[in-house]
Order: structure tokens, then sequence, then C-alpha cells
């Protein structure tokens, strides 16, 4: 069963988060006894190096239930299906965990609410201070390039929502922000590509080459088309030209 999502992801957590997991299962689930069983179970054997045979399924299935696995189908079902419920468990429990923190991801999020929900005087207040924080020194990485980027992106919106008339040169300096800490993360990105080239050449088949360069190209032919329609736009505001407003036109529709 070590191979099972649930313990894969399990085994990634430290004994802090296991105990906080635990606590929260006991609070939301109360009544799943036996997800709660096998979690008990399983909390036993953390954090040591799983044991396969601890893990056996027949073997798990006896420690935790005091009967032997039959062979009867939904016994076996019963045990899959509550490691199943601790694995989505598992996950809201660290999104959670994520949202409630004041990480970026937690940050953009409650933007992004405040901006759909119309709160626009909450959302100018969130959003002036998440930039303030552009240019301070990074959590970790390539973080500090994605936070200034969102930061940047957030701030424009705020901005751009002023009347009667938005600040262009606030909305300029959103733009520069956004641009610079993109193209560092694209440039990041290529500089890392370029290294693996190097150091772990891959040779593949140049049939299996053409498969994988064509779903890469598929998968990337809505966004080039979204990126020619802004283009059309920008074009259009800029000249007024009906060439450009066919364009925008036959792309859009």
């Amino acid at each position: 069963m070590k191979k099972l999502k649930f313990f894969l992801l399990l085994d990634t957590l430290n004994e802090q988060e296991v105990s906080a997991f635990h606590k929260y299962l006991k609070r939301m689930y109360k009544g799943e006894e036996s997800a709660l069983k096998i979690f008990e179970y399983a909390r036993k054997l953390f954090p040591k190096p799983w044991d396969k045979q601890k893990l056996d399924m027949e073997y798990a299935y006896r420690k935790i239930f005091r009967t032997a696995l039959t062979a009867e189908e939904r016994n076996r079902k019963k045990m899959l299906n509550s490691l199943s419920d601790l694995y989505l468990w598992l996950k809201d429990f660290l999104l959670t965990e994520k949202v409630c923190s004041n990480s970026l991801e937690s940050q953009a999020l409650w933007l992004q609410i405040l901006h759909k929900r119309g709160l626009k005087e909450e959302f100018a207040r969130q959003a002036a201070g998440f930039y303030t924080q552009v240019g301070t020194p990074p959590e970790k990485g390539t973080k500090m390039y994605m936070r200034d980027l969102v930061a940047g992106y957030f701030q424009f919106q705020h901005l751009f929502s002023v009347r009667p008339s938005p600040p262009i040169g606030a909305l300029q300096e959103c733009l520069d922000v956004l641009n610079l800490n993109a193209e560092i993360i694209k440039l990041k990105m290529t500089c890392e590509i370029n290294t693996a080239k190097k150091v772990r050449p891959l040779k593949l088949d140049p049939e299996v080459m053409s498969v994988f360069l064509a779903a890469g190209e598929k998968k990337m032919a809505k966004s080039r088309l979204l990126l020619r329609i802004y283009k059309g736009i920008d074009a259009l505001i800029l000249t007024g030209r009906e060439e450009h407003f066919n364009e925008v036109e036959h792309f859009a529709f």
C-alpha cells in the first residue's frame, strides 16, 4: 500500500504537520471511524521508513479491524475507499494551511476574491499593500519574481479603475515591473533548460519527438491566438485603422 497516493503524500509531512492533520481529522471527520482507524495505524508507523509487511493490505487490515481480510471484494473496497478519502482530506488540509498562511498564493487568491466580489476599497488597500513588497528580499529563489509580477498585475487593476482618469505613469510602472519580472523568470527557465541539455542530454526517437512537439504545439495554440488578438486590439487602439479591426474580428470570431 505504500505506493498509494495517501502514503506518498503523507510521507512528505513532518511530525508537526502529521499531528495537525490528526487534529483536523478528529474535528472535521470524527464520524468516519474506518478512516480514522486507518490513519491511527499509519501514524504509529510514522516517521520511520514505511515497513513493507506492515503496509501489506491483509496484514494492515487484520491489525486495524481485528479481523482477517476475507475474499469478499467489499472488505478490500472498504479499505481502499477509506484511503482514497484520507488522501482527499489530506489534500484539503494542506490547501487550507496554505490559503490561511501569509503566502504568495494566499495573498493572490484573496485579492482575486476581493476583485471578483466588487469590494473596491478593500481590494485597493490590499493591492497597494501587496505592491509595497516589490523589490524587497525574497522568501526564496524565484518566489520573489513571481510575487512582484503578481503584485504589479493587481496594482495595475486597482489603478486602472481610478476615476475620472487612471494615473498613466503609475500604470506604466506596474507594466514595467510585470515585464521585468516575467523576463527574469523566462531567462532563468531558459538557463535551466540549456544547462539540462548539456548535463543530461536526452536522445529521443525522431518519431517520438515529433509526437511530443505536436502535443506541445496544440497546447500553445489557444494562447498564441489570444496573443494575436491582443496585439490586434493594441494596434487598433493606436491607429484606428479598419484593417486591424477586421484582423481582430477574424481571430475573435
